[in-house]
């Protein structure tokens, strides 16, 4: 009976593990620093712990990209550029548009009868350019992202911002579909 599904993207739709992990040992490669296994786990609970502070309006958007490579090279004893490392990761992140499996097959069948939105925390010029190079670009009406409208998931004014940019429907009407958190 719902009209509208709101994916998240990360996680739901793209396969947003895989993209980090090769966005992460490319990101050292540009910085001519050699890649070893632990740095994955380290930088995901870094980035964990800080978007959550950004979600708590503790850090901001702006700060975030850069302060997890600060942390991450502290936490490793490396001698590397924060900024250089975190401009690759996020150049080779906004390349990884590697979709869970049937993701594309999923919105085929249910487009003709459903209107698709993306609702994501993601920095826009990641997301933004993720989707640019995908398949299933053009089955949205809209992408919101929390980057652009001042507010992140879970927060009210997020959805509040969301309801309104795709014309208030009713709430009956819609399904937000994402994956579960621990």
């Amino acid at each position: 009976s719902y009209t509208w599904l709101w994916f998240d993207a990360d996680g739901t739709l793209f396969d947003f593990a895989a993209a980090e992990d090769r966005a992460l040992q490319l990101a050292f490669q540009a910085a001519n620093l050699a890649y070893a296994e632990p740095y994955l786990a380290a930088y995901r609970q870094i980035n964990q712990e800080l978007w959550a502070a950004l979600e708590r309006h503790e850090l901001t958007a702006a700060a975030l990209p850069v302060r997890r490579f600060e942390r991450l090279l502290d936490v490793f004893q490396l001698t590397g550029s924060a900024p250089q490392i975190s401009a690759a990761y996020l150049e080779y992140l906004a390349l990884g548009a590697q979709l869970f499996d049937g993701a594309e097959t999923v919105l085929r069948a249910l487009a003709p009868t459903h209107r698709f939105a993306i609702i994501t925390n993601g920095l826009k010029a990641v997301q933004r350019s993720r989707l640019a190079h995908s398949p299933i670009r053009d089955y949205f009406v809209d992408v919101i992202i929390s980057e652009e409208i001042g507010a992140a998931k879970p927060h009210a004014a997020f959805f509040e911002t969301t309801m309104a940019r795709l014309g208030r429907p009713a709430k009956r009407d819609v399904l937000v579909i994402g994956e579960m958190r621990d």
